[in-house]
This record gives structure tokens, C-alpha cells and sequence, in this order.
């Protein structure tokens, strides 16, 4: 079926039935991939009215027609359901061994439906399906729920939640292979809401195309390129994903101080280069990858794979901490917990800010890198502050009464990438299904962003600050889900943000011009809301 096994798996948790049903050709044809799969599955199953952590809400796990076929990095699949962060769709995709593994089990997606009374997992072997007893799974993390499963990458792959996803929290992860994660928008509480420790896949299926000759041409076309390619062929396989950590440093967007600044001046300490030199036991690659980008590393306390880029910058620069040993255990803990590190990190920072302006009584502030892994802890189990921490940083800073202060889109916390330097991701992050981050292909709709408009040191001294133009205001000029940010050069050189409405008019640029005021004052049209923030 040119790379579709033509089946998906219907699991249903409260009655404890198991349905095979074929998948619809056209569907899979006209929304391509795991996720276009997964989001047309998710609008026919679900309706608005349904809340996340209902029995009605469902867990699509879902591969694309490249999936488990050999072909370069064909070893990704997604996650779909609705979000308990933003309510509304969400969509996660992970690498690893799980999805190519799912693949040749023979189906192209699972469906999860209901709530089982107890813990279970589920074990799709060639022998059958099954839903098993999972009572003493619960409680164990990630990586002890895999070796307890029998996690094997090249024949028995293990998905999971831990503790987070256990208790709830809204920005828990699902985990697979005991690393790799599912994470934005929370789908390890959606999975917890269903009394699902597990999902075990074991296949020996294969995915075929009838055109085989052409296949083996794209893969050998795919291999030059990579190889070409000084991203994929040097930079991700020597230094990783936080190869890019001074790159965007230097452009003026890395989001700094709960996105307060956008350059860290110590980026260099926590940079893939950095990594590489202190940290770094060795490569490691997902099935069929032959970027090989996965840092194993190795602190002084402990073991574990990463931090990759956007966990680096969470835990580092936006809560100003340049401890790169405590930002990689903090990402073990996480994994083994079962947390998403970007929300996690971003709500960290929204709380150090918080804790500053004296809004919540912590000891949380800026740059206390001895914190991090006793608050990563207390999110997870819901514990003191943690609890509100649990439910994102959206709830968390409104429930302080300063909503501006959570740096996020529609409830999801913002990642690595501040709208003001790269203009790529401002309508990305505007427009984007909750749960996706910008990456490549939204970094390729910057024009004119390079060294020239660079904010950073050598743009010159104090560019890279984004100051307050006066106490109590910063922020408070946003045009919430009308505002788009985009970088521009400003009446003296010095880049900054200006704000577009929905109509394309541009708010005048000059803070005290009246045309300006008129729209950001009380009682305006347009009322200011939680949403994409030109934070200043």
C-alpha cells in the first residue's frame, strides 16, 4: 500500500475492547503523515464540548507512510489529543525506536478511548493484543517502567508515563524508549486520566513499496544531501542540537530571564560546544538516523542522554542559571519523570519572576541552579508550590494575578526562540497548532535577519537588552491573539518589535505617539489577553 500497512488498532479502556479497522486510503492520502493522520482521526472522535482529561477524550499514537521503511529518519511517529494545557489540539512527535516498531506490528495508528478502573498497559505483540494488569507499574519512573517491560530498541520497545503523567500534571510527557519523549501540551496527563501506564510494541512486519527501485534512488538522493549538509554531516552528529545555542545567542533571540532579555551573556557555558567538552560520553543515534545527534553525557552525580537544545535553554538561560551540570541532571530527572523540559524550564523561569516581584513567597530566583531539581520534583508529584506549577505557567501567573508574566501561546509556554530576533517563528507561534515548535522549516521564512541585525555584543554594548521604558510597564502593550512580532530596524538602527493587527495596519512604532496609546488604553477595542506577548 506504498508504505501503509492499512489497518489502525482501536483500544477502548472501559469496556476492554479490542477493534481492528481499516484505514481510509483517501484520509491517509489527503492529510499526510502522523500528524495530518492524527489531527483528521482527533476532529472525527472528539468534540469540543469534550474536556482533556475526560474517558471521552482520545490518545492517538500515529506513524506516516515513511515510517519503520529504512529510508533516512524514518523513525518518528506522533501523538494527538486534546490538550489539558491549552484545550485544544495537540499534536507531539518523537523519535526513537517505538514508532518504527509500532509500524510492524502491522498497524499505522492506535487509538486509546475510555478510562480503565485500574492501572494497565497495553502489549501489541504478533501473538495478539492485550490489555494487562499494570498495578505494579504505578509509580515507577520512566526508566524502570521500560526495564520492567522488557525495552529492547531492535525487537520490544516500551512508551510510557511516570510520575508526572500519574498525578496529572499538565505538562507531563509520554515517554518512549525510555528517553525520548512526547511532550508539548501535556499528553502524559491525558494518558494518566486514562489509568494507562503503558504501551508495549513488538512487530515483525514490513513496510513495502511498489516501486522499489525508485525508493532505493530517493534513499541514496537523501543520503547526498545529508551528507552535504554541514548541519546534519558535522554540526548535530560533533556538538548535537545546542550546536545552534550561540548562533541564536548572537542574533538576538535567545529568550533570557523568562523572556525579559534576548541574550544570555554566558550562552558559551551551556552551548553544545560546552557539552561536547565537559560532558560528552558518546553519540547515539535513533533508529535509521544516520545524524547520530543524541548526546549520551555524564555529570559528576549521575548519567543520562542530553540536554538537547530547547532543554539547555529552558533550564539555562531562561531562568539565567549557566550550571550546565545542574541543567542536565534537571533533564534526566525530567525524562525519568515523565515531564515536557521545555514547559517545565519556561515555568520555572515564570516562577523565579513571580518569586522577584514578590507575588509568591519561594526562594525561587534567577540563577539558583541549586533548586532546580528539588522544584522539577515537586512539579512532578504536585507537591508545596509544585502543585500550581503543575498546571503550567499560564495558571500559574494568572493565579497571581500578573497573566503577562507567563511567556506562552495560547497556554503553551513559548520555546527557544524569541519572536523579536528570528522573525520565523512570531507568525509560526501565532498561527502553529498549539504543541508545535518552530524548527527549520518556519526559521526559513526569516528575511533579513543575520549578523547585520545582530543584538548581541558585537551589534554593540547593551543591544541585547530589552530594557523597560518604564517600572510596571513592560509588556503591558500587547495585543494578544490580533499582535504578530517580527524584527525591524527601529528609527536609530536598534532592532526592537512592532505590532501588526489582524488587518495588517502596523501600530505606530513610537511609545508615546497617541495613535499608539489609543489602542493599548482601558476600554480599547482590543483588549489586551493571554497570548503571544511583544514583552519589552
Amino acid at each position: 500500500m506504498e508504505g501503509w500497512m492499512g489497518k489502525i488498532l482501536v483500544v477502548d479502556l472501559t469496556s476492554g475492547a479490542v477493534e481492528t479497522q481499516p484505514l481510509d486510503m483517501e484520509i491517509a492520502r489527503l492529510y499526510v503523515g502522523g500528524r495530518g493522520l492524527g489531527a483528521r482521526l482527533l476532529w472525527d472522535l472528539v468534540g469540543p464540548e469534550v474536556e482533556p482529561l475526560a474517558p471521552e477524550n482520545v490518545l492517538i499514537f500515529a506513524t506516516g507512510p515513511l515510517t519503520a521503511s529504512g529510508f533516512q529518519t524514518s523513525n518518528r511517529f506522533s501523538v494527538s489529543t486534546k490538550s489539558p494545557l491549552t484545550g485544544t489540539v495537540l499534536d507531539a512527535n518523537s523519535g526513537g525506536w517505538w514508532g518504527m516498531q509500532l509500524k510492524r506490528t502491522g498497524y499505522d495508528a492506535v487509538i486509546v478511548k475510555g478510562r480503565a478502573e485500574t492501572p494497565v498497559y497495553i502489549e501489541i505483540v504478533p501473538e495478539g493484543v492485550a490489555i494487562k494488569d499494570a498495578a505494579h507499574l504505578w509509580g515507577m519512573t520512566a526508566a524502570q517502567t521500560a526495564e520492567a517491560l522488557g525495552q529492547d530498541n531492535n525487537r520490544r520497545n516500551v512508551l510510557c508515563i511516570g510520575p508526572a503523567g500519574e498525578h496529572m500534571v499538565r505538562i507531563a510527557a509520554i515517554m518512549n524508549d525510555a528517553t525520548r519523549s512526547l511532550a508539548r501540551g501535556g499528553p502524559g496527563a491525558v494518558m494518566g486520566s486514562k489509568n494507562l501506564k503503558a504501551i508495549v510494541v513488538a512487530g515483525k512486519e514490513k513496510v513495502e513499496f511498489d516501486d522499489k527501485e525508485r525508493f532505493r534512488f530517493l534513499q541514496y538522493e537523501a543520503t547526498k544531501m545529508l551528507k552535504a549538509n554541514p548541519v546534519t554531516s558535522q554540526a548535530f552528529p560533533e556538538f548535537g542540537t545546542s550546536v545552534v545555542m550561540n548562533l541564536v545567542n548572537a542574533i538576538g533571540a535567545l529568550p533570557t530571564r523568562n523572556f525579559q532579555q534576548s541574550h544570555f551573556d554566558r550562552a558559551e557555558l551551556i552551548s553544545g560546544e560546552a557539552l561536547t567538552d565537559r560532558l560528552l560520553v558518546k553519540n547515539q543515534a535513533c533508529w535509521a538516523c544516520p545524524i547520530a545527534c543524541t548526546r549520551v553525557t555524564q555529570t559528576s552525580k549521575a548519567e543520562g542522554e542530553g540536554p538537547e537544545y530547547e532543554t539547555a535553554w529552558a533550564f539555562g538561560a531562561a531562568c539565567e542559571i549557566d550550571d550546565l551540570e545542574a541543567i542536565a541532571e534537571a533533564n534526566y530527572l525530567c525524562n525519568d519523570l515523565g515531564l515536557d523540559t521545555i514547559s517545565t524550564g519556561a515555568t520555572i523561569a515564570c516562577a523565579m519572576e513571580l518569586a522577584e516581584r514578590g507575588l509568591i513567597d519561594t526562594d525561587l530566583r534567577f540563577g539558583r541552579a541549586d533548586l532546580l531539581l528539588k522544584t522539577v520534583e515537586d512539579i512532578a508529584y504536585r507537591r508545596d508550590l509544585g502543585d500550581a506549577m503543575a498546571e503550567g505557567s499560564a495558571r500559574l501567573a494568572a493565579s497571581c494575578g500578573a497573566p503577562e508574566l507567563s511567556m506562552s501561546v495560547k497556554g503553551l509556554e513559548m520555546p527557544a526562540y524569541d519572536p523579536r530576533g528570528m522573525q520565523g517563528p512570531g507568525p509560526a507561534l501565532r498561527h502553529e497548532q498549539p504543541g508545535r515548535v518552530p524548527h527549520a522549516r518556519q526559521h526559513a521564512q526569516r528575511r533579513g535577519v543575520g549578523p547585520a541585525q545582530a543584538r548581541g555584543p558585537a551589534a554593540g554594548a547593551g543591544q541585547g537588552q530589552l530594557r523597560d521604558p518604564a517600572p510596571g510597564h513592560r509588556r503591558r502593550d500587547r495585543l494578544a491573539g490580533d499582535l504578530q512580532v517580527h524584527q525591524h530596524r527601529g528609527r536609530r538602527g536598534v532592532p526592537g518589535a512592532r505590532a501588526h493587527l489582524a488587518d495588517g495596519r502596523a501600530l505606530p512604532h513610537e511609545r508615546n505617539d497617541p495613535r499608539r496609546r489609543a489602542h493599548l488604553e482601558p476600554g480599547a477595542a482590543l483588549q489586551p489577553a493571554r497570548g503571544l506577548h511583544a514583552r519589552r
